[in-house]
């Protein structure tokens, strides 16, 4: 995924959980939508989370990209068919591991007036 901004000292240990979720609503909801209901089509996707079929299409390639998801046809093989997609729970586990990991690194207790 390209970045478009610096890190601006966010831990390298983010990066998946940045990729996997680019402070999208839209992407967000669609990864939700994939983690409920294995095996689910683009246009089944988009029809649930009211994201536009072209936005899902998006999505869809950035959370594949960042292996959050899996497709059940490889790329050069989809021109024409219907793909299925099913989310990848150890990956998506490893992103939130990793951003609460960073969290609590970072956390500092709050101080008193």
């Amino acid at each position: 995924m390209p970045r478009y901004a610096p890190g601006h000292g966010l831990p390298s240990d983010m990066e998946p959980f940045i990729d996997i979720s680019s402070a999208n609503r839209g992407r967000l909801a669609v990864l939700w939508y994939v983690h409920q209901n294995a095996g689910v089509t683009r246009t089944q996707i988009a029809q649930a989370t009211g994201v536009s079929l072209q936005a899902t299409k998006v999505h869809l390639a950035g959370l594949e990209s960042a292996g959050a998801i899996r497709a059940d046809l490889p790329v050069d093989e989809r021109h024409g068919r219907t793909v299925h997609y099913t989310a990848d729970q150890r990956v998506i586990a490893r992103a939130l591991d990793a951003m609460l990991h960073c969290w609590k690194a970072f956390d500092t207790p709050e101080q008193s007036p």
